[in-house]
């Protein structure tokens, strides 16, 4: 349903003087004087994001900012002032609000931005947190999902799958990462990873009308993924590559800077080499043995 009603929204969007960029990437692009502005949104809901009673107050307010640094990594691009808007249940207390938004306001703290406005709410529903992120391109210019050529490689950030046994809530955005790129490297096309790899591979596919072939033997799994695959229908792969919320950067560029990234190693989180862009359509898997599969679009698609 996110796909369709999407794909509609843009059809009823009107060219405006000020947008530089709109519906399609990790954020927006406002055309401003000296530079332009880059803006996104974001929700996280009781029961969607995270599970009341299993979760920590201040992790709440700290993913709803998170998640939207997160954006403004995958676009190359710097947090400046945040907008919150919370609604909560009649059932909370002062106390509780200030847990919330501590977790936010901690994080706000450590990247240097500041919290200037908002709204809040007090009705019967699940308790909701909406941050509104705006910020300033990099230095070398802001990322988009298009971009890559044929024979371009893929690049992602630390590792994959697991993300529900904690790692949706605590995660650290990419920011240092992406900022160190902006100034060592020549990003094409990059995306965050929030709904799984094989569906952010479709989507750069799509974007770059280009098609991927993964390599899925050099896919990072994460430590948990493979903990949380003795309890559950998948595999350690199948979570790496399905697995929603990992938030890593996902990211082309051409095979000499690939070969020079690697070498270097700059992440402690690490740094891996996934895929190659070819010409065509699609995202398709290939072993170590060389057989190549075509991948479905498949990850965590909301509404469906």
């Amino acid at each position: 349903m996110e796909t369709l009603f999407l794909q509609w929204l843009d059809t009823q969007l009107s060219p405006h003087p000020r947008v530089q960029l709109g519906v399609g990437d990790d954020a927006a692009i406002l055309n401003a004087d000296p530079a332009p502005t880059v803006v996104c949104v974001d929700t996280v809901v009781e029961g969607t994001d995270f599970v009341l009673a299993d979760t920590a107050l201040n992790l709440v307010g700290r993913k709803a900012l998170a998640i939207n640094l997160s954006d403004l990594a995958a676009m190359g691009s710097l947090p400046v002032a945040a907008l919150g808007s919370l609604i909560v249940p009649p059932s909370f207390e002062l106390d509780d609000c200030k847990q919330v938004y501590g977790g936010l306001l901690q994080l706000a703290s450590e990247h240097g931005l500041a919290l200037v406005g908002g709204d809040f709410t007090v009705a019967n529903s699940p308790l909701t947190l909406t941050v509104t992120l705006l910020g300033d391109p990099s230095p070398g210019g802001c990322w988009r999902r298009s971009g890559a050529d044929p024979g371009d490689h893929l690049l992602v950030t630390g590792t994959l799958g697991g993300s529900i046994l904690g790692h949706h809530l605590s995660f650290e955005p990419r920011l240092p990462e992406s900022a160190w790129l902006s100034q060592h490297a020549s990003v094409k096309a990059c995306i965050d990873v929030t709904d799984g790899l094989l569906l952010s591979c479709h989507l750069l596919a799509e974007a770059n009308q280009l098609a991927i072939q993964l390599d899925t033997d050099a896919i990072p799994i994460s430590p948990v993924a493979v903990q949380q695959s003795a309890n559950s229908d998948r595999t350690p792969l199948q979570h790496a590559l399905l697995d929603g919320e990992d938030f890593e950067l996902l990211f082309a560029v051409d095979p000499a800077e690939a070969n020079d990234l690697l070498a270097q190693q700059p992440f402690s989180c690490g740094l891996s080499r996934l895929a190659t862009f070819e010409a065509g359509s699609g995202v398709f898997g290939m072993n170590s043995q060389g057989q190549s599969t075509p991948l479905a679009r498949d990850g965590y698609i909301h509404g469906s």
